[in-house]
């Protein structure tokens, strides 16, 4: 089995990261000492001195950006941003002052009232006393204004037999818990029942998506009987840094490719400290060299809430790293005030792609080995393991029938404790069935999973099994809570350590969270699964792979590829698997709504998934199976353009808003990917930018009949068709349009996307593209982007 090149890891890094880095990045310091840097390090708004973050080695309350001195590191963001927090927001959160069992600024229910006698601070509590003798839902609770950003919710609980309970016990299906809720975000501490003196819960970072009036209350959880008491309550803020920075573009681990566009892209926000306005304010952006410490290129702007910043890096030489440093900066005293953590990008030869697993373009397409390709995968759970290939091999085949499915991708999310020999012949296997492997070491809720994960607590074996070519990356985040933000940021920056060319893949629940994520994870996905319990009434809310999709994509600002993990098991002993039609549906709008993969969940032995059917190759199974097989085959058939740059120019009209659409274009041939994002049937007229010879819908056997480039159809409620539509040219031009959206032709078609240049607008493209790598304005393909492409038709017609 051929391994990953040594040089390309050696050309990256040159050496694994220190320990020392991931203490500077718990501290938000240097390894160094920092003093009299005079800056506001606790933002109090003062220079002062309390800001002592600068004075010893490593104070906790050091905001600003050091200079760090260690080996060339992982690119990205290096450390994640330290958060201050607001004063308490609840009035009267430990109920003391009080009156005839009423807690002022609070409102209750019968089955709550004011106790005197017990407190963990003061003397008042908040007293459940049998919740079921209430015959409503119970809760104590106070109204918040409250402002996007997060929270963090924290309280003390003591409980006297509740749930009937004399021992402690977690996440019982009867107790009581914490609760903050709205209508844009929220959370809940975990449900507590037994019997237990005074504990202290907490639940960080939980995310409110728009200002609204929000609610913290204490609360039974199925009405159990018992008593408890609730005490010293609060709800923070987490304070936005002062100015926030997101690398859009490079947007892969910091790499800037010299063959792809060299426009580096941040998007900055602006959060003036109590007392400023952003007017006393400008951002400035530094490109910075690593090593000396030299500032190459500088980009100044007035502060806005929220903007973008380009600057041209053509000039970056190769093989050398560079930090992206952001400053805000008072006007009147013109000194930086804060700086958010730097950003490394690394610029390198486009051609050590070829020699990576993964890795992304320029257009968020993934690429395998630099090719590339349109992921699909599956998870899996269960079985055993060998040292033998043969084993492997066979187990694959008869138990999961593996190698039937058309999958590239393939994770088992039980393989985290397999010992390395195992693991190398299994992915030898599966590489030699071209499928690459993610192995497993993930957080799960509030926690870690597995403290037993080798790729957590094995350095030596994170760093062999990364040499594996048929290693894809890590499967690290598995619908984990927001608090699990920052250590699972340093647990990513960890494993690209390890494996410089590989993927970390995250798998999010919470929609309004993704922004938060967007530096802990190279592929960012989400995991809807809408198929659960018994049909309602109105059926299932399949919309629901769309808006979580679309999600993904907005948290990271449309800069980072998804990967949607689709529902493949039995949601709770009232639903089902799937069927053909619900997998095909549902694939086809995570597609349509900007998905350049998907995983499907799962073929393992977890909770509802295939192999929980029988234990054998019962019908059902099988049945089951081939659905998901003739999707994936479906999907499969459409790889190539799906591995495209998105031609959305080339629908020049759609009359439904409700029908969401993707665009692709291939081998002279347009791709129409549309679903119908409504519960109730639909139809639509489309109208393409040429006359269609013919338009076939794929999968469905049938033809639509055209009006010159119009055409029409019907969509029973979330139903997805793709339409292959051919046309024929009407003129040409003699130049070679290669395989842009469009044809060979020129004059006035409409299919002609190619802008017209004279000869000496061509002679001075050229020019400029030698001097710079870069077209500047020549997008000659009119698809919102300057690459390489746009140089090959320019080139293609100049000659």
């Amino acid at each position: 089995m051929k391994q990953k090149n040594p040089k390309f890891k050696k050309l990256l890094y040159g050496a694994l990261m220190s320990a020392a880095f991931f203490v500077a990045s718990e501290i938000n310091a240097a390894p160094l000492p920092q003093c009299s840097d005079g800056l506001d390090n606790d933002m109090d708004g003062l220079i002062d001195n309390a800001d002592t973050g600068c004075s010893d080695f490593g104070g906790i309350q050091e905001f600003n950006v050091p200079t760090f001195a260690g080996p060339l590191n992982p690119g990205g963001l290096l450390w994640h941003p330290k958060r201050t927090s607001s004063e308490n927001l609840l009035i009267n959160s430990g109920f003391e002052n009080a009156s005839g069992g009423n807690a002022d600024n609070w409102s209750k229910t019968g089955a709550f009232s004011v106790d005197t006698t017990v407190a963990k601070t003061g003397t008042n509590s908040m007293k459940l006393f049998d919740a079921p003798s209430v015959p409503y839902s119970e809760s104590a609770k106070q109204n918040i204004p409250v402002i996007k950003g997060l929270y963090t919710m924290r309280g003390w609980i003591k409980m006297d037999g509740i749930d009937g309970g004399t021992d402690y016990a977690e996440k019982t299906t009867k107790g009581v818990r914490l609760n903050f809720s709205s209508s844009y975000g929220g959370g809940n501490s975990i449900v507590v029942s037994g019997t237990t003196d005074w504990r202290f819960f907490e639940v960080k970072n939980m995310p409110i998506t728009q200002d609204n009036t929000a609610f913290v209350s204490v609360s039974p959880y199925s009405e159990p009987i018992g008593m408890a008491w609730f005490d010293d309550l609060e709800l923070v803020r987490e304070i936005d840094p002062a100015v926030e920075a997101f690398l859009k573009y490079p947007n892969y681990k910091g790499y800037l490719f010299d063959d792809q566009s060299q426009i580096i892209n941040l998007s900055i926000g602006v959060n003036p400290p109590n007392g400023t306005t952003i007017s006393d304010y400008r951002v400035e952006n530094l490109i910075v060299d690593e090593l000396t410490g030299e500032v190459l290129l500088t980009e100044t702007s007035e502060a806005l809430d929220k903007f973008e910043v380009t600057i041209n890096g053509a000039s970056l030489e190769n093989n050398k790293n560079y930090l992206i440093r952001t400053k805000l900066i008072p006007k009147l005293i013109d000194v930086a005030e804060y700086e958010y953590p730097p950003y490394r990008i690394m610029k390198r030869a486009g051609n050590i792609r070829a020699d990576m697993p993964i890795s992304v373009d320029e257009n968020n397409r993934i690429l395998f080995e630099g090719q590339p390709k349109f992921m699909l995968g599956v998870y899996d759970s269960g079985l055993g393991y060998s040292v033998a290939e043969s084993t492997w091999q066979s187990t694959f085949t008869n138990s999961r029938k593996l190698f039937e499915l058309p999958i590239n991708s393939y994770i088992n999310y039980w393989y985290g404790i397999s010992p390395l020999d195992s693991m190398n012949a299994m992915m030898n296997v599966l590489k030699n069935n071209g499928i690459s492997y993610f192995q497993t070491g993930n957080c799960f809720s509030s926690s870690m999973g597995d403290s037993n994960f080798k790729i957590y607590n094995d350095d030596n074996y994170a760093q062999t099994i990364s040499q594996h070519a048929g290693l894809a990356g890590f499967y690290t985040i598995d619908e984990c809570t927001t608090d699990m933000v920052p250590k699972m940021f340093d647990y990513n920056l960890r494993m690209r350590s390890f494996d410089a060319d590989g993927a970390t893949f995250s798998a999010l629940i919470n929609p309004n969270a993704v922004k938060y994520w967007r530096d802990s994870a190279d592929l960012i996905s989400m995991d809807p699964y809408p198929i659960m319990g018994a049909e309602p009434a109105g059926g299932y809310n399949i919309k629901q792979v769309a808006d979580w999709t679309r999600a993904s994509l907005e948290g990271t600002e449309y800069s980072r590829p998804t990967t949607t993990v689709l529902q493949f098991f039995k949601g709770y002993s009232a639903g089902h698997i799937p069927t053909r039609a619900e997998l095909r549906n549902m694939s086809y709008m995570a597609i349509a709504e900007g998905s350049n993969g998907l995983f499907y969940w799962s073929l393992g032995n977890g909770s509802g998934a295939l192999a929980t059917v029988c234990s054998g190759w019962c019908q059902e199974k099988i049945d089951h199976f081939e659905n998901l097989k003739a999707v994936l085959n479906e999907i499969n058939l459409l790889q190539e353009p799906l591995s495209k740059v998105d031609s959305n120019e080339l629908l020049l009209t759609n009359s439904n808003t409700t029908i969401h659409t993707r665009v692709k274009y291939s081998n002279g041939k347009g791709y129409l990917i549309a679903s119908n994002n409504s519960s109730t049937a639909q139809s639509v007229d489309f109208q393409w930018s040429e006359n269609p010879s013919t338009v076939s819908v794929i999968g469905e056997s049938r033809l639509i009949e055209t009006s010159n480039a119009n055409f029409s159809d019907s969509f029973a409620p979330f139903e997805a068709h793709v339409y292959e539509i051919s046309t024929v040219a009407t003129c040409s031009d003699g130049f070679k349009n290669q395989d842009e959206a469009g044809i060979d032709c020129g004059g006035v078609c409409n299919a002609c996307i190619i802008r017209k240049y004279s000869l000496q607008d061509f002679i001075q493209l050229k020019t400029d593209w030698l001097k710079t790598n870069i077209t500047s304005s020549a997008d000659t393909d009119v698809n919102k982007t300057i690459n390489a492409k746009d140089l090959g038709i320019m080139m293609s017609n100049w000659q």
